[in-house]
């Protein structure tokens, strides 16, 4: 089975705990086809200037991929995250070598009116913990519009981690939030995806975890794919070496199960296939 593992962290990110070497240095010894470094946008913070990180990480990925001739493709990407709640300008971005962009969100306005000083990522596990359940489902309806709008207008590649807040809400607080209510916001999302002709990714990050779920599960896979939707990617979001690839074999299996019968990964931001 060929394994590409297209959403991966590097110490390129800030919350990234493995370096480019440690990375592919795991892919290597896992046999793997290839991976795809997919480092944040963060905002400018101590130690991550600005745009300048990510030019950092894709030069490194280059010379890596040069450096392995051709034991392991190393491919440069980046994930770009919140693109329509404001702050940093996308434009930049487009003018770097990428192979490929994440379309994601991590937090909507609503979560950063609500807790103004934890408005990005895991901090999610704050209001996960802590809000009442009223206050989390306006939230995941939130997210799903930015999505959606991420779907049908950003210039992006793939649309990751579909199912984001439930990694928080349902995996590390516990909340047993029913993903079923927001259905039919989900089917407008997987709707724009296959319109506009982007992949949805399958986001093993939760195999990790004692939670144990794909981002997102088998339903709504069976949705998009009744849908039309046919283009996927497989990644582990690791942000560790140990973490690479975790779960990717279960997806394709549950993948193949449904009817898929290719996955995707993109170079230079043009679609490639390989089959399962």
């Amino acid at each position: 089975m060929e394994i590409y593992d297209c959403h991966l962290h590097t110490t390129y990110s800030k919350d990234g705990k493995s370096t480019l070497d440690e990375m592919c240095g795991r892919a290597l010894a896992l046999g793997m086809r290839a991976i795809t470094v997919t480092d944040h946008n963060e905002p400018d913070t101590p130690g991550f200037p600005a745009y300048e990180h990510i030019r950092q990480s894709v030069a490194a990925a280059k010379r890596k991929n040069e450096e392995l001739g051709g034991k392991l493709q190393v491919y440069a990407g980046v994930e770009l995250a919140d693109q329509f709640i404001g702050g940093q300008d996308p434009a930049p971005y487009y003018e770097m070598d990428l192979d490929c962009i994440l379309g994601s969100i991590h937090s909507t306005k609503m979560y950063s009116a609500f807790f103004p000083d934890h408005t990005f990522g895991s901090d999610l596990l704050q209001s996960a913990q802590k809000a009442d359940m009223d206050f989390l489902k306006k939230f995941v309806e939130a997210y799903y519009s930015e999505l959606r709008k991420t779907a049908e207008k950003a210039d992006v590649d793939v649309i990751a981690h579909l199912t984001f807040p439930l990694r928080y809400i349902n995996g590390r607080a516990n909340r047993g939030l029913d993903i079923a209510e927001f259905y039919p916001l989900i089917d407008q999302v997987l709707a724009a995806v296959v319109k506009t002709g982007k992949a949805l990714e399958v986001n093993t990050s939760g195999m990790a975890t004692d939670w144990k779920h794909f981002m997102p599960d088998e339903d709504i896979l069976k949705r998009y794919y009744a849908l039309g939707g046919r283009f996927v990617t497989t990644g582990s979001d690791a942000h560790r070496a140990e973490n690479l690839g975790v779960g990717i074999p279960e997806a394709i299996h549950m993948l193949q199960k449904i009817g898929f019968t290719h996955g995707s990964y993109f170079v230079k931001r043009k679609r490639f296939e390989y089959q399962f």
